[in-house]
């Protein structure tokens, strides 16, 4: 978690980019690629077990990322994933959209309740018409996605939980976004904030302890009896200057 403490202070320096959007112009975005290798501590190895885990996330470039193959086999008490997120400021007509993408490149052995957040400032709140979805492709092209999740939201964020499915053979991503509006009307914000987050769930982690973080413009903060059910992926912000 200290890390997601640095990141909130250096945000601020991170520069923006334009581009071209069928939805609206892109004002800020950034995207982070990331490896975690998970031990686990368990034989045989299998879905929605509560082993003791230790993990490690580096982040990796994106010629890495590209290179992996994710059919490559592991030992069981090993499991090395793979992780691209985004964090996205979008202008649509007169207001503003932030999003989180997150595709998976290696899936995870542990399927449970995962997370994926959005974090801003209190001068905008997600004004309740945010989209959540989990798309999951298989080889031979058919595309689902499941919408079902549970909303924790905050004044500085709103956020995900989800089951993963357990299926093998697809690619899986998730992604959640939503229009924000200003808290005051009257103000006007020279400087927007917005952060993707994603924290995946290493053991079976039941709803009433997934329930237990929050997020702002650092990321997702897990509580305590949370923070040892999943890994600890950096946050990543994409900055807008303009005026609003």
């Amino acid at each position: 978690m200290k890390f997601k403490k640095i990141i909130l202070l250096i945000i601020l320096l991170l520069p923006c980019c334009v581009f071209a959007s069928s939805e609206g112009e892109v004002v800020a975005r950034t995207v982070k690629y990331y490896r975690t290798v998970t031990v686990i501590n368990v034989s045989p190895v299998t879905y929605n077990v509560n082993p003791e885990v230790t993990s490690f996330t580096t982040e990796i470039s994106e010629e890495e990322y590209n290179a992996v193959d994710p059919n490559i086999e592991e030992i069981p008490a090993v499991n090395t994933e793979y992780k691209r997120i985004e964090a996205q400021i979008v202008k649509v007509s007169s207001h503003y959209q932030y999003k989180t993408d997150l595709t998976w490149k290696k899936l995870p052995k542990v399927r449970s309740n995962d997370i994926i957040a959005i974090g801003h400032t209190p001068y905008v709140d997600m004004d309740g018409t945010y989209v959540f979805g989990c798309k999951r492709c298989y080889s031979d092209g058919k595309c689902i996605t499941n919408s079902a999740h549970t909303r924790v939201a905050s004044s500085t964020g709103t956020a995900a939980i989800f089951m993963m499915p357990t299926d093998t053979d697809i690619t899986l991503s998730a992604y959640i976004y939503g229009d924000v509006v200003k808290v005051n009307p009257n103000q006007t914000i020279t400087e927007q904030v917005a952060t993707a987050d994603y924290a995946h769930a290493v053991k079976t982690v039941p709803m009433s302890i997934a329930k237990k973080f929050y997020t702002n413009i650092g990321g997702i903060y897990l509580d305590d009896e949370a923070e040892d059910y999943f890994d600890d992926m950096p946050a990543i912000s994409a900055v807008y200057s303009g005026t609003w």
